[in-house]
Formats: C-alpha cells, sequence, structure tokens
C-alpha cells in the first residue's frame, strides 16, 4: 500500500509539474545560453531513417523546434513556423522539428506532420530504453523551444512556450 500511494504522489506531483510549464507566461528553467553548439547526435526521423544533427545544419541558419503532439502552444506555433520554413527555402537555412512525444506515439506525429506539410525532415526524440537524448541534452521542460543556431552551428537564441517572432 505504501509503494502505491508512493507512485501516486509522484504522478500526482508530475501532473502539477507538467500544468505548471503548459500554463506559465514565460520560460520555467534556464534555457541554453547563446554560444553553444548544437549537439552531435543522430535522432530517427518519421519516414524510417536517422538524421545527424550535425550534418543537417552544418553551413545553414538553423531553426531547431522541440515539441510535442499535446502542448498547445506547440499547434499555434507550428503553422507559423511551417510557413517561415516555406519562405526561406533556397536559402542556406533548414528547420528541424524534434518531436518528444516517444515511440509509440510516431505514427500520429507523422499524420499531423503530413497533415501540416511541415518543414522536414520531423526527428523524434529517441534514445534506448525510452531515453529522450536531445531533450536531455537541453534539460528541456517546457514546449515548444525554438532555438536557432547560426551557420557555425552556435546557438544564437532559444525560447520557450511561445515565439517571439521578431527576435527570431
Amino acid at each position: 500500500m505504501e509503494e502505491r500511494h508512493e507512485r501516486l504522489s509522484v504522478g500526482v506531483g508530475a501532473l502539477l509539474f507538467m500544468a505548471v510549464c503548459l500554463l506559465a507566461p514565460r520560460a520555467v528553467w534556464p534555457l541554453p545560453s547563446a554560444g553553444s553548439g548544437i549537439p552531435e547526435m543522430s535522432l530517427p526521423d518519421i519516414q524510417g531513417g536517422h538524421n545527424s544533427l550535425t550534418q543537417l545544419t552544418k553551413g545553414k541558419v538553423a531553426v531547431v523546434v522541440y515539441w510535442s503532439l499535446s502542448c498547445p502552444h506547440c499547434r499555434q506555433e507550428m503553422p507559423r513556423l511551417a510557413q517561415m520554413a516555406k519562405r526561406l527555402a533556397g536559402n542556406p537555412f533548414i528547420m528541424v522539428t524534434v518531436n518528444g512525444d516517444g515511440q509509440a506515439m510516431a505514427p500520429a506525429v507523422k499524420a499531423y506532420a503530413q497533415e501540416q506539410k511541415g518543414p522536414e525532415p520531423v526527428s523524434l526524440d529517441e534514445g534506448p530504453n525510452d531515453a529522450m537524448p536531445f531533450a536531455a541534452h537541453y534539460a528541456f521542460v517546457a514546449t515548444p523551444t525554438v532555438m536557432d543556431f547560426n551557420p557555425q552551428g552556435n546557438l544564437v537564441s532559444a525560447q520557450e512556450l511561445g515565439v517571439d517572432w521578431k527576435k527570431l
């Protein structure tokens, strides 16, 4: 009984933390610092391939968006981000979206991405044993998190929960 009560307490605490993250008007955790580099990691994508983040972004201005299907802020920002990616197509620019919903949600993520006709690739934050290597690297706690990198792969700015379009 004690073990069940302890699990319930942890579950309620996690739900409260997520609610604060979703409803917070500003960042709730320190964002990555400007100048930090894009991580050298390969993530699976919704097409069944793998993408090296450093290779995808090399020599380009890159906007990396960490998002979730269940995030209302993401659903609001994703169409505008997709429009931005279309406007900048043909330039040394790439938008990479990284979904943090997990392997079980991959089919729904793929359907949403196809429906929205958003930028590709759509990467999945999946590692061994249900790890989320991209989120763990940056210690993300809220979605969407939007980061822009210069052509040398250095972080220029990071935002979460909403996009300051002038800054981006």
